[in-house]
C-alpha cells in the first residue's frame, strides 16, 4: 500500500513539474582482457611465485588480466559492434591481449522528460 502511494506522489511531482516519466533501456557489459597464452606474464609469475612463498605450493601458474563492468543505456542496433571496436582499440592491446565482451542483465529504468 505505501508503495503505492508513493508512486502516485511520484506521478503527481512529474506533473506539476512539467515531467512527462519515460523509460530507458539498460545494459551491462562485462569485459575480461587476458594475456595472450603466447605472451610471458612477469607480473603473473611474481604472483605464483610469492604464493608459493607464502605457503601454497600447489600453485602452477597465475595470468593477471583486467576486469571491466560498463553500464550503458540507450537501444542502439549497433551497439555490440561498437563495443567490440572499443575493446580492440582502447581496453587492449591486440598484440599481446585477448578480450571476451559479456553482456549483462538488460532492464528498463524510469527516467524523466521534460515537456509536456
Amino acid at each position: 500500500m505505501l508503495t503505492k502511494s508513493l508512486n502516485s506522489v511520484k506521478r503527481l511531482s512529474y506533473l506539476r513539474l512539467g515531467v512527462t516519466p519515460h523509460y530507458v533501456y539498460t545494459m551491462k557489459a562485462r569485459v575480461v582482457v587476458m594475456p595472450k597464452e603466447a605472451v610471458l606474464d612477469p607480473q603473473g609469475a611474481a604472483v605464483r611465485d610469492a604464493m608459493k612463498h607464502l605457503g601454497m605450493p600447489e600453485v602452477r601458474s597465475v595470468r593477471i588480466g583486467k576486469y571491466l563492468e560498463i553500464d550503458l543505456e540507450g537501444e542502439d542496433g549497433d551497439l555490440e559492434k561498437r563495443l567490440h571496436g572499443l575493446c580492440r582499440n582502447l581496453l587492449s592491446n591486440p598484440v599481446i591481449e585477448d578480450y571476451e565482451l559479456q553482456k549483462g542483465e538488460a532492464g528498463k529504468q524510469k527516467k524523466g522528460k521534460v515537456g509536456r
